[in-house]
């Protein structure tokens, strides 16, 4: 009897939330109704359309855009997608103080950078953005000016060195100058020493950071990996484990590291940081002739009460991934762009 009843429960469970789901559906697809769609199959919609190598989806995404420029929408499983193309448009969502609840998707990232700047919302994203602030005042990025013009003449250096005929996975090859660059403005530490070390502790990073993008890129294109348990058992779920501990390692090292140096000047440079300032253009003229990062700001904010060892691995883990895999995409649609087009790429060479 107590069987039958557990069993009733869960199917009137099972049939009450699949009730949720469908009018959910129903009332999400009305919004966006007008919106036009490649044809979709029943029940999986274009789900199919997805899978498969990273130059299918490379050639499907450019003929999508182009076929519905400068809007159209995916059907999925679950949820439907809506992709916009043109600048005007991004900037209107971009620019928006009110919208800044991520999608359910962003939920796929909290295994890597936690509830950081990037996937919190809310009261924690207000006091985050708050804290780091003064770390991106105009001022303290126009000190980095040399360093990331150094990155950039090391790279077109060691491209120089290839002989005859190049050929070079873009973004790889960029990703080595634009994590240095990262490293060094936003973390306060320099990776040279760490790119010769007989561990090969930072070829292992870039090698896990690559990995793990590519698995999570894989599980948002495939509905069935989505749901949390589902994921943790599969294949990719092991392999993003094992790419999220190398990641986090590197990040707990740099973190160390960086305390390890305050903790031998005693914090000295930290009191450029007043927890009762919150001025930005204050804090960046008492800062600036030491040339701190943004680690050390979350470093002073930890000493001031305002983050905690959790907090500053988040935002660490999110600024290192972000912070040089972002900037590496641009530079290599950049280069693509010149590439395809070379009569502008003539014209920047004068």
């Amino acid at each position: 009897m107590t069987l039958i009843i557990i069993i009733t429960i869960l199917l009137l469970l099972s049939i009450y939330y699949f009730i949720c789901f469908i009018r959910r559906r129903r009332r999400m697809r009305f919004y966006i109704r007008n919106i036009p769609n490649p044809p979709p199959l029943p029940i999986i919609g274009n789900v199919l359309d997805f899978v498969g190598s990273t130059e299918h989806l490379w050639n499907h995404f450019r003929k999508l855009g182009h076929d519905y420029y400068p809007i159209y929408k995916v059907i999925g499983t679950f949820d439907d997608m809506v992709n916009i193309r043109h600048p005007d448009d991004a900037e209107v969502l971009l620019s928006s103080p009110k919208n800044i609840t991520k999608s359910v998707i962003y939920e796929f990232l909290h295994d890597w950078f936690g509830t950081g700047l990037l996937t919190s919302t809310g009261h924690k994203w207000i006091h985050r953005r708050r804290v780091l602030t003064p770390a991106f005042h105009f001022n303290v990025l126009r000190e980095f000016a040399d360093t990331l013009d150094e990155e950039g003449r090391r790279m077109v250096h060691d491209l120089q060195l290839e002989d005859g005929a190049v050929t070079v996975d873009l973004v790889s090859f960029v990703t080595k100058y634009t994590l240095n660059a990262i490293c060094e403005t936003a973390m306060g530490t320099s990776l040279s020493n760490m790119e010769n070390s007989s561990d090969n502790f930072l070829k292992r990073y870039r090698k896990a950071i690559h990995e793990a993008g590519q698995t999570l890129i894989h599980r948002l294109l495939r509905p069935w990996l989505h749901p949390r348990l589902t994921f943790s058992l599969s294949p990719s779920g092991r392999i993003l484990r094992k790419c999220l501990k190398i990641v986090r390692g590197f990040s707990k090292k740099i973190i160390k590291e960086r305390q390890k140096y305050h903790d031998d000047t005693n914090g000295i440079h930290l009191e450029y940081f007043n927890e009762n300032n919150e001025d930005s253009e204050v804090i960046y003229l008492r800062s600036s002739k030491k040339k701190l990062a943004m680690l050390d700001l979350l470093i002073a904010a930890k000493k001031n009460g305002h983050i905690d060892d959790d907090g500053i691995l988040e935002e660490v883990d999110t600024f290192m991934f972000e912070g040089h895999d972002t900037t590496a995409m641009g530079l290599c649609f950049t280069l693509l762009l010149l590439a395809e087009h070379n009569d502008i790429q003539r014209e920047a060479e004068v």
